[in-house]
């Protein structure tokens, strides 16, 4: 899988897409990331949410490049199979685009997704 710096401009598959796309959690063995804590009931919202806006489905699964797990899946709080797609984020002036596997980097990595990351996941799972 391909390694970008989060934040930087989105360039792994054409979108069509009006507006800026930038990349969160795209990691990469041998290469620093920023560890740490997320905030409390981040993860499981980001399962929530990353169930609505799945795209680019791939025919094979992408294996962790930290544990080499393939086919990694998230039984709560909904079950969601994560390797094999991305899901793009809408926030307030662009859209992040992760691969599905951040949330096992999140679970078993502790990796740390950019705040403007955290808080657009959050206010898409907030009851309306």
């Amino acid at each position: 899988m391909a390694v970008y710096e989060d934040l930087s401009p989105y360039e792994y598959l054409p979108v069509d897409h009006q507006g800026a796309i930038v990349n969160v959690g795209w990691l990469g063995k041998g290469t620093p990331y920023p560890s740490g804590p997320v905030p409390p009931g981040f993860r499981d919202a980001l399962v929530r949410t990353a169930s609505g806006y799945q795209t680019h489905a791939t025919r094979g699964f992408h294996k962790c490049p930290f544990c080499g797990i393939r086919r990694a899946t998230t039984a709560e709080p909904v079950p969601l199979l994560l390797g094999h797609a991305e899901f793009h984020i809408p926030g307030d002036q662009v859209t992040y685009a992760a691969p599905t596997l951040v949330i096992h980097y999140i679970d078993e990595h502790d990796y740390q997704p950019p705040q403007e990351f955290i808080d657009a996941v959050l206010a898409l799972d907030r009851p309306t």
